[in-house]
């Protein structure tokens, strides 16, 4: 493969999930190929029939790079390394694994043959807009989806967050993906909500909200969910009085001092 990757520099993947290559100054080139695996940082593909191989060749092609995702969360794959340059985007919508996992598949035109690979890592919640897909285990090999979440009233005692991940592909409706994220809200004692959760693929996580305090409600006190912006994210959590001096008596006795002030402004968004 080393005379291959010297070659050609510019990378695309077409709508029949199939390699264009372009060397500097020189016209495009066609290679029949198929995915077979991908990673953190890389991506694998067994090429048929390179020119110089002979019709029933079979080479593989590794290319190094960096996952993402574009304005329709479709994946992207951005080449780079040495010679190498471009963004694959892989045409088809991907699909959740039973543990969570990123999978992608696909059958060229005129087979029947499944094709595809999956993409191993965890979640992680980034407020009511966005959600993050980790890669392996590597922090900064990291692909950021646009989310809705789908209950804007979230109570403690159903303990799970619910997200829908939309993926858009041409000429077709969009495919949905729903993410739950099972926990328990917790009060911290700077007065914020915590909801530490098991994300789908088995990691525990915690997070901090900022929060706008209502309370007027003499059975429930009710938090708004705000960002580090202090920008709603259109979330709001309900704790009865009982659950909140249960769960942690000074911080609740501290919230109490608080007088007859209907709204306060408490906590710091921390996001994972």
């Amino acid at each position: 493969m080393t005379g291959l990757r010297r070659r050609y520099r510019k990378w695309a993947l077409d709508a029949r999930h199939d390699l264009s290559l372009s060397e500097d100054g020189s016209g495009l080139s066609k290679l029949s190929c198929d995915v077979i695996s991908a990673g953190p940082g890389s991506v694998v593909f067994a090429v048929r029939g390179y020119p110089g191989d002979g019709v029933n060749s079979v080479r593989t092609l590794a290319l190094a790079g960096s996952w993402s995702a574009d304005q329709d969360n479709r994946l992207n794959f951005d080449v780079s390394g040495g010679p190498d340059q471009g963004t694959l985007v892989f045409h088809n919508s991907w699909q959740l694994g039973k543990s969570g996992e990123i999978r992608y598949s696909y059958k060229k035109a005129g087979s029947r043959q499944l094709h595809g690979f999956c993409l191993e890592g965890h979640w992680q919640i980034g407020d009511s807009r966005r959600l993050t897909y980790i890669v392996g285990r590597d922090p900064g090999e990291a692909i950021e989806f646009r989310a809705q979440l789908e209950t804007l009233t979230l109570y403690p005692q159903k303990g799970k967050i619910k997200y829908r991940v939309g993926v858009g592909v041409r000429n077709r409706l969009t495919r949905e993906n729903e993410l739950v994220f099972f926990g328990e809200w917790k009060f911290s004692r700077c007065l914020g909500i915590n909801f530490e959760a098991l994300a789908p693929g088995g990691c525990l996580q915690t997070v901090e909200f900022g929060c706008d305090i209502d309370l007027s409600d003499r059975d429930r006190v009710n938090f708004s969910l705000v960002d580090s912006l202090r920008q709603p994210l259109g979330v709001s959590v309900g704790l009865t009085h009982r659950f909140l001096k249960e769960h942690d008596a000074e911080a609740y006795a501290k919230l109490k001092s608080l007088g007859d002030d209907r709204s306060i402004e408490v906590g710091v968004n921390i996001p994972f």
